[in-house]
Parts: C-alpha cells; sequence; structure tokens
C-alpha cells in the first residue's frame, strides 16, 4: 500500500508468467517502465524499434539502446549490427538472465561467463559510493502472490577485461550490473530484469532505484527494443521449489491446518488483548487535531479510485500536491508558470526539470481524453518522489 493505491494480484485475473511484454499490464510485463521511460524522454528522443535491428540502428542513428527481458537472444545479423552501434559512439543496456554466445565473438576473450543463485529473495546495491545505501534495496520473488524460491543470475570476475567497470552487485558479493567498453561505446549488462517489471515498480523506492540504474546511460535518444519482444515470445524458468519445508511451511501449504494455525493465532491475539483491557488502568482519550480539508480531499480521492475515475483522481492529487505546497514552502499556486517552478525549484532543492516534469504530465493528463492505470502510477510516483526527496524551506 502506498498513497491512494492498494495493488492486489489478482491469481485467477493476472497471469504470473515473466513475459517482459512493453504492452503487458500483468505481474511481469514492463509497460510501467515503458511508459515512465517515454515521460522521461517525450517526443522523438524515445524511439521504439519495431523492426530487425540492421533497420533499426543505421548508421545515422545515435543514443542508447534498451533491451529488457528473460534472455537476450538476437540473431547474427541483428546481433552485428547492434555491435556497429556502440562501436560507432553509442551505449547499450542489456537486462537478460541468458546471454547469447555469439556475444563472446565480439567481446572475447574477456567476456565473463555467468551463473545462477537459487534463492526466494536478494538484495541489490551499488559499488559506488555515491549511490551506495546502507541497506540494499530488497526484491522478492512472487508467484500468485507468494514468495517462491528462483534463479538468480550474476557475472563472473570482470577484472581481466580492460576498462571494464563493475557497478552493481547482488548482496554480499555476485556481480550483476557491469560496464563493458566496446569501440567507441560501452555495454551494459544487468543480469538481474525481473527488477524492471510492473510488480517491482510500484514503490518508491524501487523507482529510485531502478532510476539510479538507468542514470548511468549517456544523454541522447533512447532506443527501446520492441522488435526482440514481437519476434520471440519468451517465458522464464519456472519457479525453484522447496525440497525441504519447515514444519510451519508444511502447515500452512494443507488448507484444514492452515486456518486452525490462523485461528489459533486469532483466538491468541483475542486473549492477550482482553487480559491486557482487564489490567490496564483507564486512560482518557484525547481527540488528536485533524486537518479536516486534507482528510476531505483523501476521502473524495478514494471514491475515485474506488470508481476508476481516472480524471477526477488526478486533479485530487494535484488539489492535495498544491495544497502541501501552499502549507510547506508558503507560495501562491494560482498560476504556476515559470517563475513559480523556479521558486519551488529553489525552496525544495529539487532539479528543476524534475519539479517542472510534475506540472507538464498534469497538463498532459487533465487535457487527455483517457487517462490509463499506468500513466496514473506514473504521475503519483512523480508527486510521491517530491514528498521524499525535497527539503523543508
Amino acid at each position: 500500500m502506498f498513497g491512494f493505491f492498494y495493488i492486489q494480484w489478482d491469481n485467477n485475473r493476472f497471469n504470473w508468467v515473466e513475459n517482459y511484454d512493453p504492452d503487458s499490464r500483468q505481474p511481469y510485463g514492463t509497460s510501467v517502465i515503458k511508459e515512465f521511460l517515454q515521460s522521461y524522454f517525450p517526443g522523438d528522443r524515445f524511439k521504439p524499434i519495431d523492426q530487425n535491428l540492421a533497420s533499426g540502428l543505421t548508421p545515422a542513428t545515435k543514443g542508447s539502446y534498451i533491451f529488457i527481458g528473460s534472455a537476450f537472444d538476437p540473431d547474427s545479423l541483428d546481433l552485428a549490427a547492434l555491435m556497429a552501434f556502440i562501436r560507432r559512439g553509442n551505449d547499450a543496456f542489456i537486462a537478460a538472465g541468458k546471454f547469447t554466445p555469439d556475444l563472446l565473438t565480439f567481446l572475447s576473450p574477456f567476456m565473463p561467463a555467468h551463473g545462477v543463485m537459487i534463492d526466494s529473495a536478494v538484495s541489490l546495491n551499488y559499488f559506488h559510493t555515491g549511490l551506495k545505501a546502507a541497506t540494499g534495496q530488497r526484491y522478492t520473488y512472487v508467484y500468485r502472490n507468494e514468495s517462491r524460491l528462483s534463479f538468480w543470475a550474476y557475472l563472473d570476475s570482470i577484472d581481466s577485461m580492460p576498462g571494464s567497470l563493475p557497478l552493481g552487485y547482488i548482496e554480499p558479493d555476485f556481480l550483476n550490473f557491469a560496464k563493458l567498453p566496446y569501440g567507441d561505446g560501452n555495454v551494459y549488462i544487468h543480469t538481474t530484469p525481473i527488477i524492471f517489471t510492473n510488480y517491482h515498480l510500484l514503490s518508491p523506492q524501487a523507482q529510485e532505484f531502478t532510476e539510479k540504474t538507468l542514470a548511468h546511460l549517456r544523454e541522447g535518444d533512447l532506443l527501446w527494443d520492441n522488435y526482440l519482444h514481437q519476434r520471440k515470445s519468451r517465458g522464464s524458468v519456472p519457479p525453484v521449489r522447496s525440497f525441504s519445508a519447515s514444519p510451519l511451511q508444511y502447515i500452512l501449504s494443507q488448507p484444514g491446518l492452515q486456518w486452525s494455525w490462523y485461528l489459533l493465532l486469532s483466538l491468541t491475539g483475542l486473549f492477550l488483548l482482553f487480559r491486557a483491557k482487564r489490567q490496564q488502568r483507564k486512560i482518557p482519550v484525547v481527540a488528536a487535531n485533524t486537518n479536516s480539508t486534507m482528510e476531505f480531499i483523501e476521502t473524495v480521492g478514494s471514491l475515485y479510485f474506488q470508481q476508476k475515475d481516472h480524471s477526477g483522481l488526478i486533479r485530487q492529487k494535484m488539489n492535495l500536491f498544491l495544497s502541501y505546497i501552499r502549507n510547506r514552502y508558503r507560495l501562491s499556486t494560482q498560476t504556476t508558470d515559470q517563475h513559480f517552478i523556479r521558486q519551488l525549484s529553489d525552496r525544495s532543492q529539487l532539479p528543476y526539470r524534475e519539479v517542472q516534469t510534475i506540472f507538464d504530465q498534469y497538463d498532459r493528463l487533465k487535457n487527455a481524453e483517457e487517462i490509463s492505470h499506468n500513466m496514473l502510477i506514473i504521475f503519483h510516483l512523480s508527486i510521491q518522489r517530491f514528498y521524499k526527496k525535497s527539503k523543508r524551506s
């Protein structure tokens, strides 16, 4: 749960296969990150590749190529076109658990081998001190709303590859993100593509972690690969099931024992609750001060969300955001022009572009004939990021 959003991935409604489809709103599709990147690379800067790479990556093409999928396995012509594109001074970001052996023909003899570890959850972090967190970003493999064991790929050491740079790792010491030079460009290899799926991008922390990852790419156009997904639909390795379950795991796996366990916990909780009430002195209840205006806005926003009135919810979220600005920074919000945005940027100590993005997104959404669920999520995450990163005036 965060903000107005509570997403319960229904087992019957959603397909839990890791399809990495950029148009899929299933848990392990990539429509959220695609629309998120479109908002940061508006107009002609976001360029989907819908044909083979030999045609999509011409000698005149410049920018950063992005592929996110369970396996990176282009044919020889497409791979040759991609490597020529990189050699000319461009970047490629490839997030996949498996890589074509033909990649070795271009990066050998220094291309690192990769292995897999098995666990239900991992923590990811960065090597750079400016990006590294005290505790890594936690990711759990979930299938039908249950934690499952799964494969997590990693790279072997890249120390023998001249110019290479380790960027991120699976704690404690499994390399999963690296920069490999090729010609005048670079190949960024990421072995944990599942963190870029819809399911794992619904929290501000995960979104911020993803932003830090993609920030390694140089500025320019972003070339999103639709072609390899259209050419071949790929599924992932099914989750690994544990062969040695603990007694509690066995109890929870049996419907009858499961309900008996929950009933026992409930009765124990009620016993402790009433026992504590009998022994505790009566404490007078003091009503807390409430902001009735904010409470009203949140209540109305919840109603809009339940009725799937995305347009109404967008307006209410913006009203709540403007009220926050007035109360915290003492700024008039009657006119949200460039002067206002510059003032807000100075007082919140956030970049001007990041603040302007919120108002640009709102201008597009309030005039849109139809607002998708993912567009609503993107707008919400932009405001949540402002709340988290802004400084008190």
